[in-house]
């Protein structure tokens, strides 16, 4: 019956029905070979799970940024969008459209950003290759504050402030569902944007590393000052 349960466990995930992991589908595909005694089938079956091995996760891969997911690509479906940065005006900026139409349509978004008065400003500072981020920060609050208020944007969009930078930056969708999704940026010294490593993480890829970063967005969230703009 196990046997049995496995074959058609491995059809359905084939013709999609079931949503199985990489491991998932080779341990049964392994338990579908002993049940199998048509040669054909079995050197069939062997050349599918051949295909799963070569295309195991070795590891996340460090990309460029010009290499991972624009925030309305990675966010399309999303119902909960997480972002924690230093002020964020690459992504804040130039996506207020896709934020604002995505709150509309009942997805939540809670933003954290560097607060603009913390002393960690200097050592931030320090580090970056721009002299100030101050007025980087100052200036995705302008943006975060027309959307805030939005009529129709209500509690579906929170905005926090940290008094303590993180060594990376984190947009994520959906954090508790199985289909979580993140891309985290490290931020290296002096380096430009554009040639800060970054990697994607998913829940069912990578799910240490995932929930690792999960909990420190919570951590800091849940230190974080709430903010609201002035009306």
């Amino acid at each position: 019956m196990t046997i049995c349960g496995a074959g058609i466990a491995l059809v359905l995930s084939l013709i999609g029905v079931l949503n199985l992991s990489v491991a998932e589908e080779i341990i049964i595909a392994l338990l579908a070979l002993i049940a199998i005694d048509a040669l054909n089938e079995r050197l069939n079956l062997l050349e599918r799970l051949e295909a799963k091995l070569n295309n195991l996760p070795s590891g996340q891969k460090l990309r460029s940024r010009a290499d991972i997911l624009t925030p309305p690509v990675h966010a399309k479906n999303a119902s909960e969008i997480c972002i924690l940065v230093i002020h964020g005006s690459s992504v804040i900026v130039s996506n207020m459209g896709f934020f604002e139409d995505k709150i509309k349509n009942g997805c939540k978004i809670r933003f954290i950003l560097l607060n603009p008065d913390s002393p960690s400003i200097q050592t931030w500072n320090l580090r970056s290759k721009f002299s100030d981020a101050t007025p980087y920060i100052k200036s995705s609050m302008e943006q975060l504050q027309q959307l805030m208020l939005l009529p129709e944007v209500g509690k579906r969009c929170e905005v926090r402030l940290a008094e303590v930078f993180m060594p990376f930056s984190l947009f994520a969708i959906d954090l508790s569902k199985r289909s979580g999704s993140m891309i985290v940026e490290y931020a290296g010294y002096k380096l430009p944007i554009d040639e800060r490593p970054h990697v994607h993480l998913t829940v069912t890829d990578s799910p240490y590393w995932f929930e690792y970063y999960r909990q420190q967005f919570e951590k800091v969230w849940s230190e974080a000052t709430i903010w609201m703009p002035h009306s």
